[in-house]
C-alpha cells in the first residue's frame, strides 16, 4: 500500500481521457477510493486508488497492455520523506498483530 493505506495505480494520460470515463472503467474492478492527478487534460499522470488490493491488481492486469490508452501504468510506491529532524520514517501495516513494539526495536 501507499502512504495512505491504499493501492494506487498511475498512468500517463496521453490522450486526455475524461475523469468520468477513467472512474467508470476502473470501477469495474472494485470501488475507486480516490482519483487524482492531471484529470481531463492531455499529459500528466493520473492516480487511481483502491482500498482493496485484489481490485487494484485486477485493474492493473486488465489495462497494463492497453498502452495506447493507459501508457506507463504502474503501482505508485510509498514516498520516503524526511521528518522535522531529518530522519526517515518507515511505515508498515501490522495486519496480523504479530509484530510488537519490542520486536520493532530489535
Amino acid at each position: 500500500p501507499d502512504n495512505y493505506g491504499l493501492y494506487t495505480i498511475s498512468f500517463y494520460n496521453k490522450t486526455g481521457i475524461p475523469s468520468t470515463e477513467v472512474r467508470r472503467e476502473f470501477s469495474k474492478f472494485g470501488e475507486v477510493k480516490n482519483l487524482t492527478g492531471s484529470l481531463d487534460v492531455k499529459g500528466g499522470r493520473v492516480f487511481v486508488s483502491y482500498k482493496n488490493k485484489e481490485s487494484a491488481v485486477q485493474a492493473l492486469q486488465a489495462f497494463f497492455f492497453r498502452k495506447d490508452r493507459y501508457p506507463n501504468m504502474k503501482f505508485a510506491l510509498p514516498r520516503c520523506e524526511k521528518d522535522y529532524f531529518g530522519c526517515f520514517c518507515l511505515k508498515f501495516y501490522n495486519k496480523t498483530g504479530e509484530i510488537t513494539y519490542e520486536k520493532v526495536l530489535e
